[in-house]
């Protein structure tokens, strides 16, 4: 018969033999991703090269420093009103038909050139002109925006002439 187990050893793994069980398995690592490695060293010597290491460790350094600048520009009201008028626009747009926005666009951009090639033509719109549309209530609000827009419109085309 077999003697019987009394005592179970465990087996200690020293300091050295944990370091040497790390540096095989790193080296199995290195082996297995060679490339991947090389091309790693590539771009950090290229990276060296344009000063963008020191940079971005500089940047890292400088953290906090960087993070409360930031914090403030953020916090800045041109920043929310940026941010705002972004995240409003984008609203608007994800409500309306793509289709409709394409058909939109078009037309602004085929109005926008009819505009531009008009005004190199130097041709002014008679008073007379208007006064045949300004019976309809609805193209007359239009017409009073669209006047108010287009003085100030008109004032900045000089200034750029």
């Amino acid at each position: 018969m077999a003697k019987e187990i009394t005592m179970i050893q465990k087996t200690v793994v020293t300091e050295e033999q944990k370091k040497q069980q790390v540096s095989e398995g790193l080296l199995q690592q290195l082996g297995e991703n060679q490339q991947a490695i090389e091309e790693t060293i590539h771009l950090l010597a290229q990276l060296q090269k344009a000063g963008l290491l020191d940079a971005a460790v500089s940047l890292l350094a400088a953290k906090e420093d960087v993070s409360k600048i930031a914090i403030e520009q953020l916090n800045r009201e041109p920043v929310k009103n940026a941010l705002n008028n972004v995240m409003g626009a984008g609203e608007a747009l994800s409500s309306v038909d793509p289709e409709v926005t394409k058909q939109v666009t078009s037309s602004l951009v085929t109005g926008l050139q009819y505009a531009a090639d008009e005004l190199e033509k130097g041709r002014k719109t008679g008073v007379m002109d208007f006064f045949k549309v300004l019976r309809d209530p609805d193209i007359n609000r239009a017409i009073t925006f669209g006047f108010n827009f287009l003085k100030a419109f008109g004032q900045e085309l000089e200034k750029k002439n």
